[in-house]
């Protein structure tokens, strides 16, 4: 009887470093999180991730670590059956919402696990360009969060309640691999009967309850730097304030670094919203930013 062995994915995504990507947390040494399968095997999934966020949060005060346990693992579903090694695998993944796998919250630091990427954007689809392909239990995930970012709101899950047009669309050139077209993605997400009409609720770029609530406790100084401070140190800052100064940092940079274009649109998650999927009346088809032909 062959071995039936069970694989742990759970993803988050890197906004501010570079492209967007989804990346997934696994071994340093590349592995994914595994373990052999007794009795049920999504009990044994749910055990061996609780076990890593156990291990990651062992012994630090820091804020972050205990948030990560709150928030990670929330959801936890199979994802498919890998059998290309000649083991059974039964492969499990599960949202670990940003910032936790940008380089000032990396909560992998310092451990025996890391983050490692399953798919990326590449910038502008050029013609003729094709997505890097993934192959067994990485290509199984990749094509669960595709499938589940078509028909569902899960990409919310990834979020922080409180987001920016730009930072969901950033999520799906991740998971495509290539930049989506901006007005596009905007009539299917927001617009008329829009998605995620009925999950976000529009808020004034000038609302300053909105961007209070980003950093909490932020000191005005800081929330001036904010962008700049993504890639600096938190280090000094009060455990407590520390995922709220990332999560301002990250919305901020969006708003203020990357930015072409009108000024973003931000959003709060309505009372509407609830964690896990929600199916979508409109489905989700991938349209690239094309730009003209150009030759590497």
């Amino acid at each position: 009887m062959p071995e039936v062995v069970v694989l742990v994915y759970p993803v988050s995504f890197v906004l501010e470093s570079g492209p967007s990507r989804l990346v997934t947390l696994g071994n340093a040494d590349g592995s994914p999180l595994s373990r052999r399968a007794r009795g049920d095997a999504e009990q044994t999934a749910r055990a061996l991730l609780e076990e890593v966020l156990m291990k990651l949060s062992a012994g630090s005060p820091d804020g972050s670590t205990a948030e990560l346990r709150r928030l990670g693992g929330r959801y936890l579903t199979a994802a498919g059956v890998d059998c290309s090694d000649g083991r059974v695998q039964l492969v499990f993944t599960s949202p670990v919402p940003i910032p936790f796998a940008e380089d000032e919250l990396d909560i992998s630091a310092g451990s025996s696990y890391s983050w490692h990427p399953i798919s990326g954007s590449r910038g502008r689809y050029l013609r003729g360009d094709r997505p890097e392909r993934r192959t067994g239990p990485d290509a199984i995930v990749l094509d669960f969060w595709r499938q589940a970012f078509e028909e569902t709101d899960m990409a919310l899950d990834f979020l922080p309640e409180q987001l920016s047009l730009h930072q969901l669309r950033n999520l799906y050139d991740a998971v495509w691999g290539y930049e989506q077209d901006p007005s596009g993605f905007k009539r299917w997400a927001i617009d008329r009967r829009g998605a995620f009409q009925g999950l976000l609720d529009e808020v004034a770029p000038t609302d300053d309850t909105f961007f209070a609530a980003l950093g909490q406790q932020l000191p005005s100084e800081q929330a001036a730097l904010a962008g700049a401070m993504s890639r600096g140190s938190l280090a000094s800052l009060p455990a407590e304030l520390r995922l709220p100064v990332a999560v301002a940092a990250a919305t901020t940079v969006n708003r203020l670094w990357r930015r072409r274009g009108p000024e973003p649109m931000w959003f709060r998650k309505s009372a509407a919203w609830r964690l896990g999927p929600t199916w979508i009346e409109n489905l989700y088809p991938p349209r690239p930013r094309w730009t003209r032909w150009e030759t590497e």
